[in-house]
C-alpha cells in the first residue's frame, strides 16, 4: 500500500562509457519531492518540484519555497 516506504538504486552503463546512477526514494519527509538532476562533463540539467507560486522565502532560520509542492499526483 501506499504506507510501504520503497528505496532503490541502479548504475546503467552504455556501450560509450557513459555511465548513470539512479536514485529513487517514496520516503519523504517533508512531502513530495519530484526533483530530477542529469550531471555531465559539459554541464547540467535540473527540474524542481511544482509549487502553487514562484515566493521564496529568505530568513536566518530558513530558505525555501513559502508553499509546499503540488501532490506527486496532480
Amino acid at each position: 500500500g501506499s504506507e510501504a516506504f520503497d528505496t532503490a538504486s541502479c548504475i546503467v552503463r552504455y556501450p560509450n562509457g557513459v555511465s548513470a546512477m539512479v536514485d529513487v526514494c517514496r520516503q519523504s519527509s517533508y512531502g513530495y519531492d519530484q526533483r530530477a538532476e542529469v550531471l555531465g562533463t559539459s554541464g547540467m540539467i535540473a527540474t524542481d518540484n511544482v509549487y502553487p507560486n514562484t515566493a521564496k522565502i529568505y530568513k536566518n532560520d530558513y530558505t525555501g519555497n513559502a508553499d509546499m509542492p503540488f501532490d506527486f499526483f496532480l
